[in-house]
């Protein structure tokens, strides 16, 4: 089977992408490796079409390869966006590609795949520029620029196919980028993904091609990410676990080719980018190491964060990397970049060390609380928003539970950006399990964590004018049989709506009052009350069950109580049995 994104089928329940059950927390050997990246060598080689799965809006599109003139016969609009981005997942889908035929090339001196590789990057002299669909340089200039720069670096090149691929390189760089670096780099300083995403991929293109801008270029980009880092460490900036994975993947590729070419960018930064494997590690469902539990903005599509920590085990060590080379070792390979998994082959990460370190861990935007790191240990993270950055939710003290492989209590882990139901829901209050106070919800990133054992978090600053002395506060204790959530709501109204949500692949049932959710195989049960006693129980009843019109999967169990204290618990049943637990 070809590998590209569109073959990992999802339904916006992030924990729900699938791998064959084999690859649940089993560690891979070198042949598992092998054998699956000879499989996609074999597709791209032969490949005559690059197929593209647009899965944010529900489109997939052919193109013919190799991609010799900028992409048409596109619809300009898809719903409320005048311009949607198609070109970024087509090279998102072309750079995974030159990532397998260079890998051939350069470690198994594949001359055929050398020669369709060449042939791909010099085709790209047939466009007429480089530019996203609005006609700004964004992401596809960035991607091509680097998918250029990492090929050009490779020994061997046909001479005349390298003189095609320099002039499209050339062409980007002084048609493209000039007036662009001009207006973006020389007055502001953003920290956003996307500029520094391009940013740092110019100036690998120009420092191959020895452009005349190459160390204008450089220069602004180191200053680019040591400003991130700096806002990272005193801010706790972030962008959430895919896209900081999105922009550092481009980020330590530039590093790479700098190095090369005897820079000390990689030797200089180690400790602010380790730094960044918690983020990574600690949001990481148990028993699939790919995947990151879905809060605020993350997409299981994108994996390009397992490429950056695989690098950073390559450079660093795994014991430098706090537990992502015990991940990485347990991450499906057909999960795997085509350059991560290349890396791993090559013994980035050949020590198998112990698991990452357990107990409750405090990340920029979450809580992570876990016992243990196999498929079996249930892992809570609870969300922490106290950053104002678009990819982030109003989702300040939202719980995640993941478990066998999957969430079970879930958040669509993305946002549509088409204005509608599905935009409404996805970013709204029925998607997110925070109290809902006399209908109002959170509206401000802001939240003050008071503990993390158990996890307390004041949610009352991400509700905009709340009464003086109003709490809203959420405490959050994971024990040997159960997660237990308590919520105090207190001068600030008087009905307390909650919505809890399932994930999508959960049968539901309804037993002595008790919700019973499960895959088959075990259980999971929801119940709720005003107090320790089972007398204070409240019943949960099928009224309460809502499928929101926006959902492209998980369904949610909305419940109207009253202001004051009410715990949620959440029993896990290994067995799968139909006995509700006590309370």
């Amino acid at each position: 089977m070809t590998w590209h994104r569109s073959a990992v089928p999802t339904t916006y329940d992030q924990a729900t992408t699938t791998v064959d059950p084999r690859w649940h927390g089993t560690p891979w050997q070198a042949a598992d490796l092998a054998a699956e990246f000879a499989a996609r060598l074999a597709d791209q080689v032969g490949a005559g079409q690059v197929v593209v799965d647009h899965y944010r809006v529900g489109h997939r599109w052919a193109f013919p390869l190799p991609v010799a003139d900028r992409p048409t016969g596109l619809p300009t609009a898809v719903g409320s966006l005048q311009h949607y981005p198609w070109l970024i997942w087509l090279t998102w889908e072309l750079t995974e590609r030159w990532d397998v035929l260079a890998g051939a090339w350069r470690t198994g001196d594949d001359d055929r795949a050398g020669q369709v590789l060449q042939r791909d990057l010099a085709a790209l002299a047939g466009w007429p520029h480089f530019r996203n669909w609005r006609d700004e340089v964004g992401l596809p200039t960035g991607h091509l620029a680097m998918g250029l720069a990492r090929g050009l670096a490779l020994p061997g090149w046909d001479a005349r196919w390298r003189a095609e691929a320099e002039r499209a390189g050339r062409q980007l760089l002084d048609a493209d980028v000039g007036d662009w670096f001009d207006r973006t780099w020389l007055r502001d300083a953003p920290l956003h993904n996307i500029p520094i995403i391009v940013l740092c991929s110019v100036a690998a293109l120009a420092a191959q091609l020895d452009h005349h801008d190459a160390g204008r270029y450089r220069a602004r980009a180191v200053t680019a990410v040591e400003d991130w880092f700096t806002a990272r460490k005193r801010d706790r900036h972030t962008e959430q676990t895919a896209y900081n994975g999105y922009l550092f993947d481009a980020v330590t590729q530039w590093m790479e080719l700098d190095r090369a070419a005897g820079g000390d960018l990689v030797e200089r930064w180690q400790d602010p980018l380790t730094a960044l494997c918690p983020e990574w590690v600690h949001s990481t469902v148990p028993g699939r190491a790919d995947l990151a539990v879905p809060l605020g903005d993350v997409e299981s599509e994108m994996t390009m964060w397992l490429s950056c920590v695989t690098r950073l085990c390559e450079w660093y060590g795994v014991a430098a990397t706090s537990g992502a080379g015990w991940l990485l070792r347990r991450c499906a390979p057909p999960r795997l970049p085509a350059d991560a998994l290349l890396r791993c082959l090559a013994g980035a990460v050949d020590a198998d060390p112990g698991p990452p370190a357990t107990g409750p861990q405090e990340l920029p935007t979450a809580v992570a609380v876990r016992d243990g790191w196999e498929l079996d240990d249930p892992a809570v993270v609870v969300g922490l928003a106290r950053v104002p950055v678009g990819h982030l939710h109003h989702d300040a003290g939202q719980v995640v539970l993941a478990w066998r492989g999957a969430c079970w209590v879930t958040d669509p882990g993305y946002q549509q950006y088409r204005r509608g139901p599905e935009r409404e829901y996805s970013i709204g209050p029925a998607a997110h399990n925070a109290p809902v106070v006399d209908g109002q919800a959170q509206t401000q990133r802001d939240c003050q964590l008071l503990g993390t054992d158990p996890v307390v978090v004041d949610l009352s600053p991400a509700y905009a004018g709340l009464p003086d002395g109003a709490v809203v506060r959420r405490t959050v204790a994971l024990t040997d049989d159960r997660l237990v959530v308590d919520d105090e709501v207190t001068g600030a109204g008087q009905q307390v709506i909650t919505h809890w949500l399932a994930g999508a692949r959960l049968a539901w049932a309804f037993v002595d009052g008790w919700v019973r959710w499960t895959d088959g195989t075990a259980a999971l049960w929801c119940g709720t009350g005003t107090g320790p006693d089972d007398a204070d129980r409240d019943l949960l009843d099928p009224d309460g069950v809502e499928r929101h019109e926006g959902s492209r999967g998980p369904v949610g169990l909305r419940h109207a109580g009253t202001a004051g204290r009410r715990r949620w618990q959440f029993v896990w049943d290994r067995s799968g049995g139909w006995q509700p637990p006590r309370w």
